[in-house]
């Protein structure tokens, strides 16, 4: 449906009563103007609509991609030429999607001789020669499918350069080739070798067919005939550097630079902009600053990263070789969960986005008061093979488990795996384990097989070979025997599975004396002097572990033989048996043929051998486990061991530690506040454990700035229970001042050591850092500031990322004619008040909106009604103003 408009425009009335001229009011024409186009590389020729309505276009050689095209149609009536007169000759703009699908074009490759004699090569001689009847034709190279090598037996290892040539990735496309050729005076070309060209190999010449250097030697000028372009590089350095680009018939904007006067009289303090508003009202002109604005990624949840975040290259294969993965994150508790089945009765049921786990109450063997519920409750397996990670809680919730006994039916929160994450405050997270209140993950209480109609766990286990992958730290200095990942049975005809262990043995004098690291495999093939189908690769550490240290551990059965690596070394490797072959790994049920094994649990941060009813719990903490079905390269395991080994670098210490807890309107919270208006400063108090010899400090980091506050100050809150002559429990931080926008912010503490240090945010979980288990605590107020009113540990307490936002104020000028300038009139508007309860989302959730949409407005509509004028402001940030 084109049209130029009406046809009541070009009748003769029209154009006598405006004056106009006869040759303006003839019957209209119409073009149609490209407007935009999101990528102008796609296209040799860039599209066009013609009168008719039909679109021409040519894409660019071996171009790929999608290109968002706009355009409008414009007549050639009157108003173009006379500004006074009523109407539009433009249309309004329309827009269309150009996808080009990208082709595979096959690869391709040339032999250069058709027949090479070796013939006369021995074990001290070298070379071979070409006897191609016809090589120097060029019409005849690389036009050979076959060819024939003739060399003596026993020559020796043979080489022969340039065999294959022309290798490219587009049959026909050879970059960056050059072929020399000698013209003989008889007028004979004869070709002599092809090489590569050093300028045509460089980075964005791909498609150039030649290229001259200036008299100077200062610039290259190449020509890319495919793309329509002339490049020109910087020839003074290294190597070429692109500085400019002419193409398109040089239909291109030049971007001049910035003058140095502002276009204003003065510069204006506008604050953090990202975008203007222009209004006017009763003669006078407006300008509204929008400044809360907010990238799309802070809204979600910390996402896990690919392989195109990392920078090392087997990325990719390892993800290939994972059936196993638990990275202890709070991302890792959302998304996707695959949930294996349980003899235990409970209910694991996930919404889509968490998992929560259920359990009737215990009348039978212990007096629990409420029923369990863990929410969340799950860790999911980034790999989606074997399954996520369950905090199931205890079968008894008594004791020193009580705090585990919560009500949880009027809303309360309940003890959950994000109970027992601990983070640095720069991003990096792991998982908690006591021993106590966590006392293990199952994966499974009972590895299964798969049958006829039912698909089970065990067939997704590594049979050939295995390598596992363990972050860890252990957290306690006595002695201990603890599993840190095992889907395995041990006893008297049970040999079965594998498991990853240590033992601690201190010395009381002297600490940590020794660690011994046990990976436990059962294979098919034994050694003559023993029939336990159970293999020990053992690794002793002198002197032991200390306490908060991180470690990198990897243990792995190639199909002959065990190896571990510590921190990227290789610290044992032996013979899995005396034969070539030792086998399959064995799992019960499946090779459990006499049925003396009972079930067999996949679990992490423990190892439970239910046949000799005995558990092994780690104290101490993982950032993550991951397991491979096949053995991992030398340069694999140092790239996994690159992965972390900087950021986990900074122990994590038993007996500071500080603290996230958010209970506004009830009890203090920590911290006391979560946003603040960038401009100003305010107090943040912070509970936890902090030494009174040691300085800290509070720092706020978004992707791309960090900045920290003043060193902190330390006082007591809690003098019964949480501080001593060493300790204090509350750090207060002053608030630094944000000028990069409207952001959402990762909240940390440093200590200041021989350098800067995160201080690792936790929930203290032991009676290093202050924790009292329900049977030690008092039974009367005043209780620990870390329970609630009732006693009961605050299951509120979370170790995961804390955030902090900085509003920022949007600001309204008047635009002065007379001295050519903005004026500040006021910022919309000035009734940021928050003395209790400064908590972001607490205040959304509440909808106390008359605190919140005062600041950092992301954009305004401006409404006349009944001549009074009305600003419309929306804040893209919480969705409600």
């Amino acid at each position: 449906l084109i049209s130029p408009g009406p046809r009541n425009e070009t009748i003769l009335q029209i154009c006598s009563h405006y004056n106009f001229p006869l040759p303006f009011c003839q019957v209209q024409s119409l073009t149609f103007v490209l407007d935009q186009m999101s990528d102008s590389f796609l296209f040799q020729e860039r599209p066009e609509i013609t009168a008719e309505g039909t679109l021409t276009f040519t894409l660019a050689a071996y171009a790929s991609g999608e290109s968002n095209i706009t355009f409008y149609a414009i007549d050639d009536g009157f108003q173009k030429e006379n500004p006074t007169c009523p109407g539009r000759n433009l249309s309004s703009r329309k827009s269309f999607l150009i996808q080009a699908s990208p082709t595979n074009h096959q690869p391709s490759f040339a032999l250069t001789c058709a027949y090479i004699d070796c013939f006369n090569k021995s074990l001290n001689q070298e070379g071979c020669v070409c006897r191609n009847q016809q090589a120097n034709k060029p019409s005849n190279l690389f036009n050979t499918n076959s060819s024939e090598i003739i060399i003596r037996q026993n020559s020796g290892q043979l080489i022969i350069p340039d065999f294959a040539m022309k290798i490219s990735t587009v049959e026909g496309f050879d970059p960056s080739a050059l072929l020399s050729f000698r013209l003989e005076r008889t007028g004979v070309v004869s070709y002599i070798d092809q090489k590569k060209d050093p300028i045509m190999s460089g980075q964005g010449l791909e498609y150039a067919v030649d290229a001259v250097l200036s008299n100077d030697r200062r610039y290259l000028y190449a020509s890319a005939f495919e793309a329509d372009s002339v490049l020109i590089y910087d020839y003074t350095g290294k190597s070429p550097k692109l500085i400019d680009l002419r193409a398109m018939g040089e239909q291109r904007v030049h971007f001049a630079g910035l003058d140095s006067t502002p276009p204003f009289g003065k510069t204006i303090d506008s604050g953090a902009v990202c975008g203007w508003h222009v209004f006017s009202s009763k003669n006078q002109t407006f300008a509204l600053s929008a400044s809360g604005c907010e990238s799309i990624e802070n809204t979600l949840h910390i996402v896990k990263p690919g392989c195109d975040d990392f920078e090392f290259v087997s990325c990719k294969s390892l993800n290939e070789s994972t059936v196993g993965w638990w990275d202890f994150t709070s991302a890792s508790v959302f998304g996707t969960h695959r949930i294996n089945l349980f003899q235990r009765k409970i209910s694991v049921l996930c919404n889509g986005d968490q998992c929560v786990l259920e359990r009737s109450r215990n009348r039978e063997s212990c007096r629990e008061l409420f029923k369990s519920v863990v929410d969340p409750a799950a860790i999911n397996d980034a790999s989606s093979i074997i399954g996520s990670a369950i905090l199931l809680g205890p079968e008894c919730k008594t004791g020193s488990q009580s705090d585990w006994d919560q009500d949880t039916t009027s809303g309360s929160p309940s003890l959950s795996i994000l109970t027992f994450l601990t983070n640095d405050g720069a991003g990096t997270e792991a998982l908690q384990f006591d021993g106590v209140l966590n006392d293990g993950l199952f994966i499974t209480d009972s590895v299964s097989f798969s049958t006829a109609d039912q698909e089970a766990l065990g067939d997704r286990l590594p049979f050939n070979q295995l390598a596992v992958e363990v972050w860890f730290t252990i957290n306690a200095a006595q002695f201990q025997v603890a599993g840190l990942v095992a889907v395995q049975q041990e006893g008297d005809q049970c040999d079965f599975g594998w498991s990853l262990m240590y033992e601690m043995n201190p010395s009381v004098e002297m600490g940590p004396h020794e660690t011994v690291i046990h990976f436990k495999i059962a294979l098919e093939r034994t050694d003559l002097s023993s029939e336990r189908r159970m293999k020990t690769a053992s690794f002793n550490i002198t002197p032991g572990l200390f306490v908060g240290s991180w470690h990198h551990l990897i243990a792995m059965y190639d199909g002959a033989s065990l190896s571990i690596f510590w921190d990227s070394k290789e610290v044992y490797r032996q013979n899995a048996c005396i034969a070539d072959y030792c086998g399959d790994i064995l799992y019960a049920p499946r090779h459990n043929e006499g049925n003396h094994c009972m079930e067999t649990p996949f679990t992490i941060g423990t190892y439970r051998n239910v046949r000799e009813g005995l558990n092994y719990p780690h104290i101490g903490a993982i950032k993550s486990v991951r397991i491979f079905k096949n053995v991992l390269l030398l340069a694999e395991i140092l790239e996994l061991y690159s992965l972390y080994a900087r950021v986990l670098k900074v122990p994590l210490l038993m007996d500071e530690f500080w603290a996230k807890r958010f209970q506004p309107g009830l009890l203090a919270s920590s911290p006391d506040r979560d946003f603040s208006l960038g401009s100003l400063q305010n107090n943040i108090s912070i509970k936890g454990r902090f030494n009174i010899q040691a300085k800290y400090r509070c720092v706020f980091s978004s992707k791309h700035h960090q900045i920290h506050s003043e060193i902190g100050t330390l006082r007591c809150e809690d003098s019964r229970y949480s501080c001593t002559d060493l300790y204090k429990d509350t750090l207060v931080c002053e608030s630094p001042f944000w000028n990069y926008g409207y952001a959402r912010t990762v909240m940390g503490v440093q200590r200041l050591g021989i350098e800067w240090n995160p201080l690792w945010q936790k929930t203290c979980l032991t009676s290093e850092c202050g924790f009292m288990s329900k049977t030690e605590r008092p039974s009367v107020k005043p209780f620990p500031w870390w329970t609630e009113e009732t006693g009961n540990f605050d299951a509120s307490l979370e170790g995961t990322i804390t955030f902090y936002r900085f509003l920022t104020e949007s600001r309204l000028f008047l635009f002065n004619r007379s001295a050519a300038q903005l004026d500040l009139v006021t910022s919309l508007p000035s009734d940021f008040k928050c003395k209790n309860d400064c908590f972001f989302d607490y205040l959304v959730q509440k909808r106390r909106l008359s605190v919140l949409g005062a600041k950092s407005f992301s954009s305004f509509v401006l409404n006349d009604i009944s001549n009074r004028h009305y600003i419309v402001v929306a804040n893209y940030w919480d969705g409600f103003a």
